[in-house]
């Protein structure tokens, strides 16, 4: 089972998302991203659940 939520909305991400990916990456998980021009961008972090 996957459990998958948008992070919360930030103007400047900075070096959160390179810490983040990694994070995920270490925990079997993912970081993924929807972006559109205009309409800004969504970060979603899944990670598996035992």
């Amino acid at each position: 089972m996957d459990i998958c939520k948008p992070l919360q909305e930030s103007q400047n991400p900075g070096i959160g998302l390179p810490l983040s990916q990694k994070l995920a990456q270490q925990m079997n998980g993912a970081l993924r991203v929807k972006s559109a021009p205009g309409m800004g961008s969504t970060f979603t972090l899944c990670i598996p659940v035992q």
